[in-house]
């Protein structure tokens, strides 16, 4: 799991849940960091934000359990913004960018609402043509940046209902043209992008926003990803994580950032490959989930792997330890090609061999790697991914 997500809404707005109800399920589900996202006020149609007079009170909730649950999880306070609300009351960690409506003529016409109201809206105030109801989506959606957002909602949140093109079709060159100049004049503002999962949760979608042809086009010019549940009950958080990080690489990103991350978090991803991927996430985690704000931070929790019985081992013992544990574990080698049985048999005689400690302590990195162990020697393994030795 990726162990975070901030965009989730609860019973302040449109969700099903409360939040201390959500901030429960998040820890049955180890998460390490949530962000709760209430849909801002917008004064033209309160049919599914916080009432204005309520963010005083959602703001002092979201507060209350940050400092309840402030050992199990760490808890921040956002709010989605609409493109057309008014700019958030309250003092908020961060902030979703958002766009649910298409303005024109004194109208605001509803994006998400239902097909036949996409529909109404398209032959209403556009004369019956998709294009250029797609044309108008993209163009407001471009003026996000205005309002600075953390990060950057459901990018093409007009095709909720058009999957397999059943209002319009998404292969039209003026659609294309249309999504590339907004995400071409968002890109340089370094925003992420949300990859979000919330149609697919509540029966929409089979696939996430953004669609892939446009995760594709983020990642090749350098955009973030982040994912986001869009959760408006505790069944959506982490809802599809595993499908959806395998579509992301698929479509060429190497994987997805959050917010507020630790200062080696961010190490860690300026000098990811796909070489290293695996262990920077695994390393990613574990700092995360820890809190681990320095190395020293991260060397405190190697300490702790290889102490036993409040000693902590020689480096002899740990090897040893490391060990006697990979060739008592017979069951490494199922469902695996020849040249990774090999690999790993390799690995592991070395272990036992008479190479140094330094080539022993890299093995075995590379071995629960391999397994998809966690890592024995987190401090290590650090120092390797970002000397670009691993």
């Amino acid at each position: 799991m990726s162990g975070s997500d901030f965009h989730i809404h609860t019973s302040f707005c449109d969700g099903k849940n409360t939040p201390e109800e959500i901030v429960k399920a998040a820890i049955g589900k180890y998460m390490h960091a949530i962000g709760f996202s209430v849909h801002s006020y917008t004064p033209f149609d309160e049919s599914y934000c916080i009432p204005k007079e309520k963010m005083g009170e959602y703001i002092a909730e979201i507060r209350r359990l940050r400092e309840a649950y402030k050992d199990e999880l760490r808890i921040y306070c956002g709010a989605e913004r609409d493109l057309y609300a008014p700019l958030p009351r309250g003092d908020l960690d961060y902030t979703i960018g958002s766009l649910h409506y298409v303005y024109k003529d004194g109208v605001y016409y509803t994006v998400d609402e239902s097909a036949d109201a996409l529909r109404k809206a398209i032959a209403d105030g556009f004369g019956g043509d998709p294009m250029a109801f797609a044309e108008a989506y993209f163009t407001e959606y471009a003026r996000l940046g205005e309002n600075k957002p953390d990060i950057l909602g459901h990018f093409d949140l007009l095709t909720k209902f058009n999957e397999n093109g059943v209002i319009f079709d998404e292969e039209d060159p003026r659609y294309i043209a249309a999504a590339k100049k907004a995400l071409d004049s968002l890109l340089p503002l370094g925003i992420p992008f949300e990859v979000n999962v919330g149609a697919m949760s509540r029966g929409y979608r089979t696939t996430p926003y953004p669609a892939a042809r446009w995760i594709g086009y983020i990642a090749e010019r350098g955009g973030k990803l982040i994912y986001s549940s869009d959760a408006h009950s505790t069944d959506g958080l982490q809802h599809e994580y595993y499908e959806v990080e395998e579509l992301i690489t698929e479509c060429g990103a190497l994987g997805f950032v959050s917010l507020f991350e630790s200062p080696l978090t961010l190490d860690l991803r300026a000098h990811m490959t796909p070489e290293n991927r695996h262990l920077a996430e695994e390393l990613i985690y574990v700092i995360e989930s820890a809190g681990c704000l320095t190395l020293e931070d991260l060397e405190e929790i190697e300490r702790q792997n290889h102490t036993v019985n409040g000693r902590l081992l020689s480096r002899k013992e740990q090897l040893e330890r490391c060990a006697k544990g990979h060739l008592t574990s017979f069951w490494d080698y199922d469902g695996r090609d020849l040249d990774e049985i090999n690999e790993i048999s390799s690995l592991k005689k070395s272990l036992t061999s008479s190479i140094s400690d330094e080539e022993k302590i890299v093995n075995d990195i590379r071995l629960n790697d391999i397994l998809g162990n966690e890592c024995s020697f987190p401090a290590v393994a650090y120092g390797l991914v970002i000397s670009g030795k691993y």
